[in-house]
């Protein structure tokens, strides 16, 4: 399942064309919620990229890891490359 409607892409990209590919890497809660995203890789287009991390904390939700005793512990996750092409 996509994590986002094309209708929810800023319309500058999709009026230029942009593409690019973009990794974060995504601070996630003890609740499996992500609370803060770097971008490590960028699309070259900033706009993209803050459309990334404002998609990703969101609507992402991850299993939390777990420490030695099995409680919920806050980790990050470095997402696959995030492709873009638009035009």
């Amino acid at each position: 399942m996509p994590l986002f409607n094309v209708n929810e892409v800023p319309e500058e990209a999709l009026r230029y064309g942009w593409s690019g590919v973009v990794k974060a890497d995504l601070t996630i809660t003890p609740e499996g919620r992500v609370s803060a995203c770097t971008i490590v890789q960028s699309t070259g287009h900033k706009l993209l990229d803050d459309f990334t991390c404002k998609v990703l904390m969101m609507r992402a939700r991850f299993t939390p890891a777990k420490d030695k005793d099995g409680k919920p512990i806050e980790s990050h996750y470095l997402t696959p490359p995030i492709t873009y092409k638009f035009g």
